[in-house]
């Protein structure tokens, strides 16, 4: 396996950080990046409930799916944390984070 530079690696973190901003605002959801450093970066896109995925499901499911809806609405917008990082080689790796 080839190692490239180190400046090669910031720069795909860059544009794969651009990216993420880029497709998150897309659908209109904030995106703030919560650290950084030279090959890793913890970013949140936080995102609304899915309105239409739960309509569907309360359909489907006779109103059985309704509370569910409620609760998810009244909890408001969800942020998810990830964590991007490239290694030597310049691959790029994405990793949901969870809560702790």
């Amino acid at each position: 396996m080839t190692k490239i530079s180190e400046g090669r690696r910031r720069q795909i973190l860059a544009e794969a950080l651009t990216d993420a901003r880029v497709r998150a605002e897309a659908k209109g959801h904030p995106f703030a990046i919560e650290s950084r450093g030279d090959f890793e970066a913890i970013f949140t896109v936080t995102q609304p409930p899915d309105h239409w995925l739960h309509k569907r499901l309360t359909i489907q499911s006779l109103g059985l799916w309704a509370p569910v809806w409620w609760y998810a609405t009244r909890k408001g917008d969800t942020p998810k944390r990830y964590r991007l990082e490239v290694d030597d080689e310049g691959d790029l790796s994405i990793t949901r984070r969870r809560r702790g």
